[in-house]
Order: structure tokens, then C-alpha cells, then sequence
């Protein structure tokens, strides 16, 4: 394998991970907490779909195929998030619905 392919797959291997982190799927480094930020998950696939479409043709079979996986993958679970986020939101919208209205505050009757 050559210097360049091997930057390459290491380059490819790294919005990888950024995607994954960003998705919440594994704990970011830098925290070490788990975080999702789906707007920085869909950036990093909107990268590696452009890096495809300029490089189109000048991968090997090897190459392509990686980046072809990272990419379906990443927008597999992509996909599993958003759906993970409606549904949270909806929950926590019918809990907020059931709950009475707490410490409303009272005002005063005029005499």
C-alpha cells in the first residue's frame, strides 16, 4: 500500500469517526461524554458525498468501496437518530401535556 492510499483510508476512517461521535454513537474524546449534534453528523456526510463525486474515477476499487460503506452507513444511522430525536421530542411534549400547571403564580384580587 502506498503512503497516499493509506492517508486516504486514514482520512476517510477519520469523518468516520467525527460521524459516529456526532451522532451520539460513540463518546467524544474531547468530553468524554456522549453528544449528538445531528447538524455537524449531516456535514460530515455532506463532506464525504462531495469528496466522492470530486473523486470519482480516480479511486481504486478498494477505495471506493470504503467510502461507499462509511457513507451508507453514516446515513443509516443518521436516520436512526433523527427518528430517536422525534420520537424524544414527542414524549417529552406528552409529558409536559399531563403534567397540571405547576406553580402558576397568583394574582392578586383587587378590592
Amino acid at each position: 500500500m502506498e503512503k497516499n492510499d493509506a492517508v486516504f483510508q486514514q482520512l476517510l476512517f477519520s469523518f468516520q469517526m467525527q460521524g459516529m461521535i456526532s451522532l451520539g454513537k460513540i463518546m467524544n474524546p474531547a468530553t468524554q461524554k456522549i453528544e449528538r449534534n445531528l447538524l455537524i453528523a449531516q456535514s460530515t456526510i455532506d463532506t464525504l458525498e462531495a469528496l466522492k463525486e470530486k473523486t470519482k474515477g480516480n479511486l481504486n476499487d478498494d477505495e471506493n468501496r470504503l467510502l461507499n460503506q462509511i457513507i451508507y452507513d453514516l446515513k443509516m444511522n443518521y436516520a436512526d437518530e433523527v427518528t430517536r430525536e422525534q420520537k424524544e421530542k414527542k414524549e417529552e411534549e406528552a409529558e409536559k401535556a399531563t403534567k397540571p400547571n405547576e406553580a402558576k403564580p397568583k394574582t392578586k384580587e383587587r378590592k
